[in-house]
C-alpha cells in the first residue's frame, strides 16, 4: 500500500485548543509523515494533561507533538466525515474532519467549557447527539440530551432520567442505553434502562426500565432488535440482552464467559468482545462460537475497540503498566483481519515521565481526506 502525506491540524493546535474556551475554531495544519502508521492521543482522567504522538507498526516513535491540557479524553465515535473524541469529567471534545484531511477544531456542548463532560455520544449526518453528565435529585438522577451542530448551534436540549452509556440512532428514533436511579430516602436502586427519544418532536416517546440488570452498556440495532451489553447485578458485564424493537421487550438473554466490552454488527454477522476473544453468536439459536481468542502472558482487560477499513482494532490495556528499560509498556493494540480472523500485535510504549490514564489509537490512513 502506497502511503500518503497527510495534512493534520496538531501540535500547537493541540496546546492551544486546550487552554482557551473556544466554541469552534479550526487549528493550524501539520503534516504526518509517512513513516507513521498510527496516532496516539492520551490523557490524565483528573488532571488536565494530554499529548499526542506517532507510532509505526514496530511500535517505533516516529513523532512527537507539543503537549495540551486537555482531560478525560476516553472515549469516541465516528463515521467516514468524523471523528469526535470525548469525556466524563471535563467539556472538553476534539472534533475531526476526516473528508478534509483531518483538520480539527475543538467542540464544546451548549457552547461553555466549563460545563460537565459527556457520558454518550453519537454522530448524525449534520450535527452531533450527546448525553451531559447531570446530578442527582431528591428521587433519581438526572442527564441533559443536547444535539448541537458543528458550528456550534444548539438544535434541541431535553432532561432525560438515566445516567447514559450509549445512543443508536435510526429513522428518527435516538435509544439511549444506561441505568436508572430510584432513590428514597433507605435505598438507591439502579436498574437498567432505555430511553426511546423522538427527534424530530424534540421529546421522549418512552422509558423502559429492567429490574433484572444494573446497566446497559452498549446498545446496537438491526432492522428487528436492539442488542444490550448488560450487566448483572453482581456486576458482571456478561450477557448480551436481545430486545424486541417493538415492543421492547427482553426476547433473548446470551451469557459468555468472560468480561465483555463491545458487540458490532459487520456484514449481518453479530460479533460480541470480552477480554478472551472475540465471539461470533447466531441470533436465531444463540449459539456462541469462538472466532478468535487472544493468548497474552500478561494480566489485562480490553479497554475498547472499533471496526474500520476490513480490520477490528482492540487495544488490550495491561492491568498494571510494565517498565522495559527507559520506557513502559501500556498493553497490546490487537489489529485483527475481518477476512480471516488472524492478529497483529503492536505494543504500546510510552516514556518513564509519561502518565497516560486515557490512551486512544487510530490508523493515520484514518485522516488522509
Amino acid at each position: 500500500m502506497i502511503k500518503r502525506k497527510i495534512s493534520f491540524a496538531i501540535a500547537t493546535a493541540f496546546f492551544l485548543l486546550s487552554c482557551f474556551p473556544i466554541v469552534s475554531c479550526t487549528k493550524t495544519v501539520q503534516s504526518i509523515g509517512e513513516a507513521s502508521d498510527y496516532l496516539i492521543i492520551h490523557s490524565r482522567s483528573r488532571e488536565q494533561s494530554s499529548g499526542m504522538y506517532c507510532i509505526n507498526e514496530k511500535s517505533e516513535i516516529t513523532e512527537k507533538f507539543k503537549n495540551g491540557k486537555m482531560q478525560d479524553l476516553s472515549f469516541f465515535q465516528f463515521n467516514n466525515e468524523r471523528l469526535v473524541i470525548a469525556g466524563g469529567r471535563r467539556n472538553n471534545n476534539m472534533l475531526f474532519h476526516l473528508d478534509d484531511n483531518g483538520r480539527f477544531e475543538t467542540l464544546h456542548w451548549l457552547n461553555e467549557a466549563n460545563y460537565s463532560g459527556v457520558t454518550a455520544i453519537t454522530l448524525l449526518e449534520n450535527s452531533a447527539l450527546a448525553i451531559m453528565n447531570g446530578n442527582y435529585t431528591e428521587t433519581t438522577y438526572l442527564n441533559l440530551l443536547v444535539e448541537q451542530d458543528f458550528q456550534g448551534k444548539i438544535i434541541q436540549q431535553n432532561t432525560l432520567e438515566i445516567y447514559a452509556r450509549d445512543i443508536s440512532v435510526s429513522n428518527n428514533c435516538a435509544n439511549v442505553a444506561g441505568k436508572h436511579l430510584l432513590k428514597d430516602t433507605n435505598s438507591n436502586i439502579w436498574n437498567a434502562t432505555i430511553v426511546s427519544y423522538n427527534l424530530k418532536n424534540h421529546q421522549m416517546d418512552n422509558q423502559y426500565n429492567y429490574a433484572d440488570f444494573n446497566c446497559f452498556w452498549q446498545i446496537v440495532e438491526n432492522e428487528t432488535s436492539l442488542f444490550c451489553l448488560s450487566e448483572d447485578k453482581s456486576e458482571t458485564i456478561n450477557t448480551v440482552c436481545i430486545i424486541n424493537k417493538q415492543t421492547f421487550d427482553i426476547e433473548a438473554q446470551i451469557k459468555i464467559d468472560d468480561q465483555l466490552n463491545s458487540i458490532n454488527i459487520i456484514n449481518e454477522k453479530f460479533y460480541v468482545v470480552g477480554d478472551k476473544a472475540i465471539y461470533e453468536i447466531t441470533k436465531a439459536d444463540a449459539l456462541v462460537n469462538t472466532a478468535l481468542s487472544f493468548t497474552t502472558t500478561e494480566s489485562g482487560f480490553v479497554d475498547w475497540t472499533y471496526v474500520y477499513n476490513g480490520h477490528y482494532y482492540v487495544f488490550f490495556r495491561h492491568a498494571q503498566r510494565i517498565k522495559k528499560k527507559n520506557v513502559y509498556e501500556y498493553g497490546y493494540l490487537f489489529k485483527i483481519d475481518l477476512g480471516a480472523f488472524e492478529k497483529i500485535d503492536i505494543p504500546i510504549y510510552a516514556d518513564k515521565w509519561t502518565t497516560m490514564d486515557d490512551i486512544l489509537i487510530f490508523p493515520t490512513t484514518m485522516f488522509n481526506g
